[in-house]
């Protein structure tokens, strides 16, 4: 025996009919549109403008003389060399430092004390 559809049901699937239509048009109106933007954006821009030019054929001799006046390091030099610097160690999400310097000692100073002045009064007025 067939069943007759409710009249709650079918108002259910108008809407969801309604919805689906509407989900198909703005994805169709999206796809126009970029496809649209995509073909009118110019295609050259500053970057290719730049590296199509022409490089410049003559070579500078000085560069040649700057390179070889360069300090060369030795690899026993390489090794030697040890950094003055202390890296943190990781271990997982926490950075450990070894021996953080110390904090300087806070001073008291003659400046840092307050004293009363003698014209202050006590907050009471006398009539």
């Amino acid at each position: 025996m067939k069943k007759t559809p409710t009249v709650g049901s079918l108002v259910r699937q108008q809407r969801v009919l309604t919805i689906l239509l509407l989900t198909v048009t703005v994805i169709v109106i999206w796809v126009g549109f970029s496809i649209y933007f995509s073909y009118s954006k110019p295609t050259t821009t500053q970057t290719d403008v730049q590296l199509t030019t022409p490089l410049n054929p003559r070579i500078d001799a000085t560069l040649f003389d700057t390179l070889a006046a360069r300090k060369h390091w030795s690899s026993d030099e390489l090794n030697s060399f040890t950094p003055n610097v202390q890296l943190p160690q990781v271990a997982g999400n926490i950075v450990l430092v070894a021996n953080p310097p110390p904090l300087p000692t806070p001073q008291a100073s003659s400046s840092g004390i307050l004293t009363p002045s003698p014209t202050a009064t006590s907050g009471a007025t006398t009539p």
